[in-house]
C-alpha cells in the first residue's frame, strides 16, 4: 500500500470514520520509511511511553525532517513484528 493510502486512513480513523482494526490492516500492509541507523537496527528514542522510532510514509517527508540521509523501507508490519 503507498504512504498516501495509509495517511488517508489515518486521517479516517482520527475523524472516527474508520475502527481501529482496519486501521491496524493499512499500516501492516503499507510501505514506511526509516532512517537507516550506521549499524543495522532501527534508530528508537526512548520517551516516556516507551521507545518511539520515527517512520515516514514516503521518502520526501523522510527528507523534510531528517534531510540527505540513508534510509530503508519496510511494510508496516515488519516494524511492528
Amino acid at each position: 500500500m503507498h504512504g498516501s493510502s495509509f495517511v488517508r486512513h489515518i486521517r479516517l480513523h482520527a475523524s472516527g470514520r474508520e475502527d481501529d482494526e482496519s486501521l491496524l490492516t493499512a499500516m501492516v500492509e503499507s510501505t514506511i520509511f526509516c532512517r537507516a541507523p550506521k549499524h543495522p537496527g532501527l534508530l528508537a528514542v526512548a520517551t516516556s511511553q516507551g521507545p518511539w522510532i520515527a517512520a515516514y510514509t514516503s521518502e520526501i517527508n523522510l527528507a523534510r525532517h531528517a534531510g540527505a540521509c540513508r534510509w530503508f523501507t519496510a511494510t508496516g508490519g515488519d516494524l511492528v513484528s
